[in-house]
C-alpha cells in the first residue's frame, strides 16, 4: 500500500452510515486506525493533494463520501495547522458537513508529537535488605 487512495477506510464509511451528526463522526474519526495511519505515513502536501481529489469524486458511493472526511481527520493529526488551514478553503459543495468537520478540527486544533522511547531495565539492589530475601526491583529508564 504505497497511494493514499489504497488505505482501507470501510471503518470510517460505516461510521458516516450511522452518523446522525457531524460530531458523531468527528468523534469517531478521531479514533478510526486509517485516520492515524494515513496521518503517520502520508506528507502534509499528499494529504492535501489527495483530499482534492477526493472532492471531485462522486460522493454517493460510500467510500467516496467518507474519504474527505477522513483526509481532514489525519489533516488534523499532523503537527502544523498549515494544510488543514488550507483544507477549510477547498470546494465542497457535494459534502453536507464538509466545512462544518474541516471549522471544528481547525478550532480544536492541537500539535501532536509522537516520539518512541525503547526502556532498558536497570536491576537496583537495596543496600540493606530488611528480610532474607534478596530485595531489588526494576526500574526502566528513557
Amino acid at each position: 500500500m504505497n497511494r493514499l487512495f489504497d488505505i482501507d477506510i470501510s471503518e470510517a464509511a460505516q461510521s458516516l452510515a450511522v452518523a446522525n451528526t457531524p460530531y458523531f463522526l468527528l468523534r469517531k474519526l478521531k479514533t478510526d486506525p486509517a485516520v492515524r495511519e494515513i496521518s503517520e505515513r502520508f506528507s502534509q502536501d499528499e494529504i492535501l493533494d489527495g483530499l482534492r481529489t477526493a472532492l471531485e469524486a462522486d460522493p454517493t458511493e460510500s467510500v467516496n463520501a467518507v474519504r474527505p472526511y477522513v483526509y481532514l481527520a489525519a489533516l488534523s493529526q499532523k503537527p502544523s495547522p498549515e494544510a488543514l488551514k488550507a483544507a477549510t478553503t477547498l470546494q465542497a459543495d457535494k459534502w453536507e458537513w464538509y466545512l462544518l468537520i474541516a471549522a471544528s478540527f481547525l478550532e480544536t486544533y492541537f500539535s501532536i508529537s509522537r516520539q518512541t522511547f525503547r526502556a532498558e531495565p536497570i536491576i537496583l539492589s537495596s543496600a540493606r535488605p530488611t528480610s532474607t530475601v534478596p530485595a531489588s526491583r526494576i526500574v526502566f529508564k528513557a
